[in-house]
């Protein structure tokens, strides 16, 4: 296995070169590249790593030769520990389709009849090409066998395939694709099935954009029920600066879209309640943190759906991916972040993803809200195996059972130790993410690094849907060498006699899954479908019924859900609120962790409360940021970007922090972009100050000052045309200036080294500027993006080279890629005989600066 020691080698060097670069809350060989270089004030940088969102990159190719061949006589259906997986893109004949590539399925089962189940793919008809389709199969049989009977829309690019279900059993499926009349534009449609995915609709328009997702209300009566919501990552989308929208008609049309609160998010999930609650969880949209919404009122078709201040959840690291082949997915994600509701339980939500953190490259991570999101649980790890052994545990998805039981499966390296080899564990909890089961490995290992299908990624997820006997998952895995849909039920059969736990306790109709030999004969006191036999026998009261039944008969008997008498532990009630403490903590939170309610902590003299918002002071600080300062907990402050003065502080201390003034809000302490041909990066004036001495705007279109002023600096690392663009994105009247500084960066302090000024010269009128430069390599030019008449808000800047230009290609093979990072290394320090090629920005050293462009440019 000769990647482990590259990989070793490599992490070792970078972190060398970029120590003083790296972020907090983030393992460096784990993290996309964007993240190896913080913004110098504090903004959002764009995953410059990311390879372009989806497009049509490639054109559709014929279906592979190798598929009408001989295939195996059957789908290549795989059993492990007892768990079958059952391939899903199968032939008219059943068998494997050989040659072709399936993955980044999603899942739906009918709540009328469980036994009808529709699975959506990525469907790559060859390999040789990248070009998807939406990959559809059905099954009447509980997933024992399906039906493959051909793409949607053939010939038509599809991608980022969603399924959802109402309660009454019709399935819909929303699919993203490209506007015939703006390749560069995104949509998405919904199709309707009424027969459990046999046939569907024409599509309708979604709006919608890139790594969408949506759920349906499954409720069958009540506001809301059968609404579809979706969400999308707004900069990929039909319709900046708006990623919200949702159909009340049973998806014969969808309303105009809306946006969310700032800080949006990305690779995110939604669910809905009892109560027809809507929650929205996943990424900030710069992947430093996780971020959810809740709306009361998305259920009342009356009304423009409102949604609740954001709440920062900390999942104990960031999402991430496009990590190359350090990593399991080479260019795809490491999982999305997934948010569920407590079917019996409204307000009781939960949120699982597999995050990056500081001591291993992925953990499968939990966090828990009994108050519909207001307050979370600290994070949870869910994957068993030692901390710290660099194993990824990637692809975390979670499903809620009606019964309240959490499932969670994810890809798995440790039995391999190799990042390309996987296999899928499973655990499950039924204390609220309390406590978890023993991990358990559910499938044979698998190489996730085979069978791309000229896109080198397994898709971007998993999706599950549990029930009280168990869990249905869709996933993608290459048992065969190819990259195939699976779909595997985990069984709950506690008492090992072969029937589901729910089964077991009740029969079906006939017909129905639970219609089978010797169901309903185990005892269910409580009434939760999990047989008696296998749940905790304490009588701790010693009054001659279990526990379990006394909770069953009376839930306010356990309110930390933990299936123990809240009678028989801790009768502590410092508070004096007639509920145990050990409950309250549960409830309301225990932000310092010692077990002591926080109210009881304050009023009994431990912990302070000078702000008197209920928190102890050492869980908060001040916290400033370009609003001010606030009295945040210090991962709240780390996802905004605050500055932290440290538990205990309140704002105007003596030793508080005070509104930033961000760096490159002054000319003298300019961002330098990296000499790099290609760079993007969002940009954020609304804290810029008015900085001096300025030079005067006179050449400029119109002689308004550039108010609210960021600054750039960038040596040029070819002689040619440069472009530089705001044109993506930006929602205010920016307005841009350029300055020549020389063979060293210095500052203009008046308009002798004017070079240009652009206004609205990316074609629309109060809008972004565009501006053409003539550079020269090794020169320095300062750049100047402000608002109109002091306009603020958010932006793109970007800078392309017009003219050929890729110094970062060391050894001239088209890409910049690991064999030019290792001559990089080698030329790295004082510039020696042979390096000057790898000095990008032409000091006469290669140092971290030039290594920033490096990273900029790799895999291009």
């Amino acid at each position: 296995m000769p990647r482990i020691p590259c990989v070793v080698v490599i992490a070792a060097v970078s972190f060398t070169l970029i120590a003083e670069a790296r972020p907090p809350q983030s393992s460096l060989i784990a993290q996309p590249f964007s993240r190896l270089k913080q913004p110098s004030r504090g903004r959002p940088v764009k995953d410059v790593s990311r390879p372009p969102s989806e497009r049509v990159d490639d054109p559709p190719l014929p279906i592979s030769a190798q598929s009408t061949a001989s295939s195996p006589s059957t789908a290549s259906n795989v059993t492990f520990n007892g768990h079958t997986s059952i391939q899903v893109n199968v032939n008219a004949q059943g068998n494997n389709i050989v040659g072709d590539a399936a993955n980044e399925p999603s899942i739906a089962v009918n709540p009328v009849n469980p036994k009808q189940i529709a699975i959506a793919w990525r469907q790559f008809d060859n390999v040789a090409s990248n070009f998807r389709q939406a990959g559809r199969a059905y099954s009447t049989n509980g997933g024992q066998t399906w039906t493959f009977p051909g793409v949607l829309d053939p010939g038509l690019f599809r991608s980022d395939p969603v399924l959802g279900f109402d309660g009454l059993g019709n399935f819909y499926y929303a699919s993203l694709t490209i506007p015939v009349n703006n390749p560069d534009g995104f949509e998405m449609s919904l199709f309707k099935s009424t027969n459990g995915g046999v046939n569907w609709s024409a599509p309708v328009y979604a709006y919608g954009g890139d790594k969408a997702w949506i759920v349906v209300d499954d409720r069958v009566a009540g506001a809301g029920a059968g609404h579809i919501y979706e969400t999308w990552t707004l900069p990929y989308s039909c319709c900046f600066p708006n990623d919200f929208s949702r159909s009340i008609n049973g998806a014969a049309s969808f309303q105009l879209p809306i946006s969310l609160p700032n800080p949006h998010m990305m690779w995110g999930t939604l669910d809905t309640d009892s109560n027809g609650v809507l929650y929205l969880g996943g990424a900030t949209l710069d992947q430093r943190g996780h971020v959810f919404f809740r709306s009361l009122d998305a259920k009342n078709p009356a009304v423009t759906p409102t949604f609740s201040p954001p709440k920062f959840v900390d999942l104990g690291g960031f999402s991430g991916g496009f990590g190359g082949d350090l990593g399991p997915n080479p260019v795809g994600l490491l999982g999305q972040v997934w948010v569920a509701a407590n079917p019996g339980k409204p307000g009781h939500v939960y949120m699982l993803g597999s995050v990056i953190r500081d001591n291993d490259p992925t953990d499968v991570m939990f966090a828990r809200s009994v108050d519909g999101g207001q307050t979370w649980s600290p994070p949870r790890r869910v994957n068993d195996d030692p901390e710290g052994n660099f194993e990824w545990q990637w692809f975390g998805t979670l499903a809620v059972a009606p019964n309240g039981r959490l499932d969670a499966i994810w890809n798995d390296t440790r039995t391999s130790g190799d990042p390309a080899i996987s296999a899928l564990f499973y655990s499950f909890s039924m204390d609220e993410g309390q406590t978890w089961s023993a991990n358990e490995q559910v499938s044979p290992k698998f190489n996730s690094h085979v069978g791309f299908p000229n896109q080198p990624k397994i898709g971007d997820y998993y999706h599950m849907i549990s029930d009280d006997g168990g869990a249905n998952l869709a996933y993608s895995a290459t048992f065969n060498g190819e990259q195939d849909v699976y779909f595997l039920r985990i069984r709950q059969d506690c008492n090992h006699n072969g029937i589901d736990d729910d089964c077991d306790t009740s029969c079906g109709n006939s017909g129905d899954r639970c219609d089978v030999t010797g169901c309903g004969l185990s005892v269910d006191c409580n009434h939760n479908h999990v047989p008696d036999e296998c749940e905790p026998i304490e009588d701790c009261n010693h009054n001659g019924t279990r526990d379990i039944c006394e909770i069953g008969a009376n839930p306010a008997l356990d309110c930390n859900a933990n299936r123990v008498l809240d009678s028989c532990e801790s009768g502590q009630d410092c508070n004096g609120n007639q509920v145990p403490d050990v409950c309250d903590v549960f409830l309301h939170g225990d932000c310092n962790h010692n077990g002591i309610p926080d109210d009881c902590d304050i009023a009994g003299g431990h912990s302070m409360d000078r702000n008197r918002d209920g928190v102890p002071d050492e869980c908060q600080g001040a916290c400033c940021d370009c609003d001010g300062c606030t009295v945040r907990s210090e991962y709240e402050c780390f996802v905004i970007f605050g500055i932290f003065s440290g538990p205990g502080t309140q704002c105007g201390d003596a030793n508080a922090c005070h509104r930033p003034v961000f760096a490159n809000d002054l000319c003298t302490q300019a961002e330098e972009i990296p000499s790099a041909p290609q760079f993007t990066e969002l940009f954020d004036n609304r804290c810029a100050f008015l900085s001096g001495p300025e030079p005067s705007t006179e050449f400029c279109p119109d002689p308004q000052p550039i108010y609210a002023d960021l600054w750039y600096q960038y040596i040029a690392p070819c002689t040619g045309t440069l472009q530089i663009s705001t044109c993506d994105q930006t929602d205010f009247d920016a307005i841009m200036a350029a300055y020549h500084s020389g063979a060293s960066c210095v500052c203009p302090s008046s308009d002798a080294t004017f070079l240009q000024c652009q206004d609205d010269s990316c074609g629309i009128q109060g809008g972004p500027p565009l501006m053409n430069l003539a550079v020269t390599a090794g020169q320095c030019y300062t750049i100047r993006v402000g608002g109109w008449n002091g306009s603020i808000g958010s932006g793109e800047l970007s800078v392309s080279y017009l003219t050929a230009c890729n110094p970062t290609d060391l050894n001239g093979d088209g890409v910049t890629d690991f064999k030019d990072f290792a001559r990089f290394v080698n030329c790295y320090g004082p510039l020696h005989a042979g390096c000057a090629a790898a000095d990008f920005n032409h000091d006469g050293v290669v140092n971290l600066r030039d290594y920033q462009a490096m990273f900029v440019m790799f895999g291009k």
